[in-house]
């Protein structure tokens, strides 16, 4: 996060009437002008009043400090009081009333200098303690100006104007900004379409500018603004995850630019899921719903989980990022086309039976490998057509796997139900209690909506699963309901036997319903039946 300031010297953008000295129409925000400003008087000193504002908003922008006993004995704790301490003192130096007592920027940059020191040779709590009420009684007496006199190390000499303020100031020389310009051209993104531009802007202006770029800088580095993403990182357990080889943590600035709606891919029951490129690599980045996310070891044992399912017809975790308020889960791209789409939406795509037998066996044997691979039960919980990703040749990659079991408590046992209900087992819903049958019951729509190319709604309570086993158990076949396209004489037979597993799927009695592996097995055996057919 390394700021540059923008809109540099448009205030002194001055009609014809007015000098630099002197300005009888201001512009500018008014929070952060400096008293004379109001008077037409601009000056150096002006500025740094509006840093003091600056570094005051940035102290104050969090409310309190967190009270876990753990940080507050630790030496991070004492880190940020002496980082607060000096930082407050600064701002009120900056914005003292009398603009010749405020520092200017050098010295700024070299009392967080000097503060850096302090802090890597160690402090005691006790010292920081005294310091921090020095501080208060100091600002409570309105000793503002000594504040002022003990940073710049001499009494400040009584000048007027600008020129007398430029005197004192000692702008830096030439060869300081061209070395500030040196370390700008070696930022990790290329400037463009700047490099032939002439340079007619003052060597004092640009120095200034430099200046007052590196305290920002400085203070945007410190301890204290990176104190709540790293308390967000510890509550999801970072610690545990920062030993797992397998699992890659990213940085909260790693992913901000990609969290914005022009990325936005889909919402669903636990988020929204973004798109964008990570090291020139394309991912996708859940940023799951608050309020209900399990912490601690939890969260970090789901992840690890999660991260060892290395299959090809599965979405891969690649890590998360716990910085945040609410973590991110980041995987690897594959597609934004899914089932859903290809079924329901985009109709005029031609699926033949072939296709869809491909599709299903394929997500079968994927969910197999999950329920069966592992000595951890990993359960989906979530399966639906929507999270079926396809690629160009319509090969499938089952995305999401155990989102469910991030959100809510009770693992298998959650109490609360997060998902598409139209998908959902009915044991689940009645009891909260998910198992690999849950999983079962949800594929088994999947493949009644293959055959037929209609959704399963909740909202008109589910007709096409109800009818369809209706006539399943009144020994009736589906014939009605299969897609035209495929429902073939050729086809019914095949048709047939995937209703069949289909409704055994559905069994409102679980123990009734065949294993996935049983169903991947059975599936496979006909698409290789079909294809040699």
């Amino acid at each position: 996060m390394v700021p540059k300031i923008a809109d540099f010297g448009l205030s002194r953008c001055l009609d014809e009437d007015q000098t630099r000295a002197f300005t009888s129409h201001l512009c500018g925000s008014q929070g952060y002008l400096a008293p004379e400003f109001y008077r037409g008087q601009f000056t150096f000193a002006s500025d740094i009043y509006s840093l003091g504002i600056i570094i005051v908003e940035i102290l104050t922008g969090e409310k309190g400090y967190p009270e876990e006993e753990n940080l507050e004995a630790s030496d991070q704790w004492h880190t940020q009081l002496e980082q607060v301490r000096v930082c407050t003192k600064i701002g009120i130096q900056c914005m003292d009333l009398n603009p010749k007592k405020r520092p200017v920027a050098r010295h700024i940059l070299d009392r967080l200098d000097k503060t850096e020191i302090t802090i890597e040779t160690g402090i005691s709590g006790s010292s920081v303690e005294q310091q921090v009420s020095f501080l208060k009684e100091q600002y409570c007496q309105e000793k503002n100006s000594k504040l002022s006199y003990q940073y710049l190390g001499k009494e400040i000499k009584e000048h007027a104007g600008t020129e007398g303020l430029a005197e004192y100031v000692e702008i830096p020389r030439e060869d300081h900004w061209q070395q500030g310009e040196q370390e700008a051209s070696s930022d990790q993104w290329p400037l463009r379409g700047v490099q032939d531009v002439k340079k007619t802007v003052s060597p004092q202006g640009a120095s200034i500018s430099s200046s007052n770029n590196g305290v920002l800088y400085k203070l945007n580095n410190l301890d204290i603004f990176d104190r709540k993403a790293h308390r967000n990182h510890v509550r999801y357990g970072g610690p545990t995850l920062e030993n797992v080889n397998f699992v890659k943590l990213f940085k909260k600035k790693e992913l901000s630019p990609i969290l914005k709606n022009k990325n936005l891919i889909r919402r669903d029951s636990f988020g929204v899921v973004y798109m964008g490129l990570v090291d020139s690599v394309p991912v996708t980045i859940r940023k799951l719903f608050s309020g209900s996310v399990v912490q601690n070891e939890d969260f970090a044992n789901e992840v690890i989980i999660q991260s060892q399912v290395i299959h090809g017809n599965m979405v891969r975790l690649i890590g998360c990022c716990l910085e945040f308020e609410v973590p991110m889960l980041v995987h690897e791209f594959h597609s934004t086309a899914n089932l859903h789409y290809i079924l329901h939406i985009n109709i005029k795509v031609p699926l033949n039976l072939g296709v869809r037998l491909s599709i299903a066996a394929t997500s079968a044997g994927a969910l197999a490998y999950v329920h069966s691979a592992f000595a951890t039960k990993i359960l989906h919980g979530d399966v639906k057509p929507s999270n079926i990703l396809l690629d160009n040749n319509f090969v499938p990659k089952i995305s999401d796997i155990g989102i469910s079991r991030l959100i809510v408590r009770g693992h298998e046992h959650s109490g609360v139900c997060i998902g598409d209900m139209a998908y959902m087992d009915p044991l689940y819903v009645r009891t909260g209690l998910l198992t690999e049958q849950s999983d079962v019951y949800s594929f088994g729509v999947i493949i009644l909506e293959l055959v037929t190319r209609r959704k399963a709604t909740h909202m008109d309570k589910n007709s096409l699963v109800i009818n369809f086993l209706e006539n399943h158990k009144q020994g009736r076949k589906s014939t009605e309901l299969f897609d035209k396209e495929i429902a073939v004489a050729e086809n019914l037979e095949l048709l047939d036997t995937l209703a069949g597993i289909a409704a055994e799927c559905l069994n409102f009695d679980v123990d009734l319903r065949p294993t996935m592996v049983d169903v991947a097995n059975r599936l496979s055996m006909l698409n290789q039946s079909c294809n040699l057919s």
